[in-house]
This record gives structure tokens, C-alpha cells and sequence, in this order.
């Protein structure tokens, strides 16, 4: 009778143990919803960051795995690319779209700050409000004021009552420059409907300009730089099918000899521009020049508190006998030909 009993009691036995057994099954609801465990691959890809915009994106806390502080013995690091050619020859490379940015700038100025607008396509505008912490391109923000009347193309800042800038940064050909009397700029800027009106002072001891077209850099000579989507590409650092660059002879072989304007960027349009009118006079070693640059040049229509990327130089030569860019002094005082983010900024005002 004893051992019935205990043959019937072990199967049973065994049966409930075998719950506890380690290759028992687990509950799958333990594993339904696992942890997060975000990579920084995952992070920056097409998911979660992707998707916001600047309004939501500082609203957004993610927990995120530790990276471990070790880098593997193998990691190089690329190398930094410096540019060295900034002077005037115009570039051939063909510039590809930029990826707009929503970043506001970092720089600062006393004028105004940039607002990031909630627009479908969402982007800064520059506003008069103070701020320490906002401001313009590169630092330095010039005015073009309205003009209700154009200015006469006579060389004479007569009619002009706009502020006057300084153009005086020798950011090529140092070496070559000897002091303010080789060469000095200052310049004024304006606009109406139809055209962008500038007018520059060059201080220059010796006139040289015996280039023409694509080489008119290569005498005394003004260079405009201009960035027309100025917020769509505002950290843009490289040149872009909205950028252009624009040199003005003031007369060859002197002020009383053959203007010419000459568009070098972009080089899919480049060549000479005949519709830009220009003036020109000299006297006491001083060369003033105006010049009425038609918006259509840039595929421009303005507007008041528009806004642009600048920049506005003077080339020197003072050799009559070679054509040759000795020095350049320009209103941005880091400027580089391919680097617009260094070139300043100019605002359309009443």
C-alpha cells in the first residue's frame, strides 16, 4: 500500500516543480515593451530629431545611452581644409543648392536681432529690438537708404545725404600696400525699384587700369559681393547660386576712357553686364565712382528691410605698365571671394 502511495505522489511532484525549472518558459509581457536603448546613430538620423523644428525641438528630453569614453585606437581625424585664394579671380566651381538652416546667427550687434518666424517655411528676420546675444553677418550691418530721386552719374556725392562707410580693410596685398594715401575707400549705398545705387571714394596715390572683362580686377577696380538669400543660407559657407560677384572699371585707360562692368559669379550667367551704368571722376588722388546696378541683375525685386549679404572693395594697381592686383581694401574686414558668411551685410531702408 506504501509504495502505490508514493508512485502516485511523485508524478505529481515533478509536475508542479517543473513551473520553477530554469528552461521554463518567461511571461512575454516581461518583454513586450523594452527600455529605449537610443544610439546617436538613431538620433541624428531620419527619426527622431529629424522631424522637429526649432519652435518644439528645446521642449524635446531623450534619454540616451552613455557613449563610452574611449575612442578605438584606430579613430583619425580628418584634416582642416584652409582656403587660401580670397583675392578677385572669379571661381569655377558649379555651386550646388544649400541645406537651409534654422539656426539664428551668433554674432552680435547693438542694432536688432533675428526672430525665427513660424511660417511654412520658417526663418530669421532681422528686427530693431536690442539683444547681446543676436545680430548681423559677419558682425556689420550697413544701410542702403530709399532714394526718391536717382542720383546723377557724375562721380559727385553732391545729392547723395546717405550714410558714408568705411571701405578700408586691407584683406589682400598687405605688403604691397604702403599706407592710406596707396589706398583708402569709403562708399555710400541706396536703391529705388529699379536699381541699387552705389557710390565710392577711393584714395589712391597712382590710376592704373589697362584690363578689361573677366580681368578688369587686375586695375584699379570695384568689386561687389552679393548674397540674395541671405536667411535661406545664412551659415552657408561656400558659394551658392544666389551669390554673386560683380567688378566695376571706372575707366580704361583712366576715368575719361571706356567703363565696364563684369559679372564673374555665377559662372553659368558670367560675362559682361552693359545695362550697369556708371560715372566716374579723379582729382587730388582721389577716384570717386557711381554706379546704377539694376535689380535685374540679381534677380531681385526689392523691398524696405530687405536684406542681403555685402561686401563692397577697392583693387589697387600702380603699375601702369603690367595689369596686376597689388592690394584690395574692402568694407568687410574678413572677407573671402568663397566664403560668404565673412562678407557683411546690407539692409534696404526708407
Amino acid at each position: 500500500m506504501k509504495h502505490r502511495v508514493l508512485l502516485i505522489l511523485v508524478p505529481v511532484f515533478l509536475l508542479v516543480s517543473s513551473c520553477n525549472l530554469p528552461m521554463a518558459q518567461t511571461d512575454l509581457t516581461e518583454i513586450a515593451t523594452p527600455t529605449p536603448n537610443m544610439t546617436m546613430t538613431a538620433l541624428f538620423g531620419s527619426g527622431i530629431l529629424g522631424s522637429l523644428t526649432p519652435a518644439h525641438a528645446a521642449q524635446v528630453v531623450l534619454s540616451v545611452t552613455p557613449i563610452p569614453t574611449e575612442l578605438p585606437t584606430n579613430t583619425s581625424i580628418p584634416p582642416t581644409v584652409t582656403i587660401t585664394n580670397t583675392n578677385s579671380p572669379a571661381p569655377t566651381q558649379t555651386p550646388s543648392a544649400p541645406t537651409a538652416t534654422n539656426t539664428p546667427p551668433s554674432t552680435i550687434t547693438p542694432g536688432g536681432v533675428y526672430v525665427f518666424t513660424n511660417t511654412p517655411v520658417g526663418h530669421y528676420v532681422y528686427t530693431n529690438t536690442p539683444s547681446s546675444s543676436h545680430g548681423s553677418r559677419a558682425g556689420t550691418l550697413f544701410q542702403a537708404a530709399y532714394m526718391d530721386t536717382p542720383p546723377v552719374l557724375d562721380g559727385s556725392w553732391d545729392e547723395w545725404d546717405n550714410t558714408a562707410y568705411p571701405a578700408s580693410h586691407i584683406i589682400y596685398g598687405y605688403d604691397n600696400w604702403t599706407g592710406a594715401d596707396d589706398l583708402e575707400a569709403s562708399f555710400r549705398a541706396g536703391w529705388d525699384e529699379n536699381y541699387l545705387y552705389l557710390a565710392m571714394k577711393v584714395k589712391d596715390d597712382i590710376y592704373a587700369q589697362n584690363a578689361e572683362g573677366a580681368d578688369l580686377y587686375l586695375g584699379d577696380s570695384l568689386e561687389l559681393l552679393l548674397d540674395t538669400d541671405l536667411y535661406g543660407d545664412f551659415y552657408w559657407n561656400d558659394l551658392s547660386y544666389d551669390d554673386y560677384q560683380l567688378g566695376i572699371s571706372p575707366g580704361r585707360p583712366d576715368v575719361n576712357g571706356t567703363v565696364e562692368a563684369y559679372l564673374w559669379y555665377p559662372s553659368s550667367i558670367a560675362g559682361s553686364r552693359s545695362k550697369i551704368q556708371i560715372g566716374s571722376t579723379r582729382a587730388d588722388g582721389i577716384t570717386r565712382i557711381e554706379a546704377a546696378v539694376p535689380w535685374s541683375t540679381f534677380s531681385v525685386s526689392p523691398y524696405s528691410g530687405q536684406h542681403f549679404g555685402f561686401a563692397l572693395s577697392a583693387s589697387d594697381n600702380d603699375d601702369t605698365a603690367e595689369n596686376v592686383q597689388q592690394s584690395m581694401a574692402s568694407s568687410a574686414s574678413n572677407r573671402h571671394l568663397l566664403n560668404p558668411t565673412t562678407w557683411g551685410e546690407m539692409a534696404l531702408t526708407w
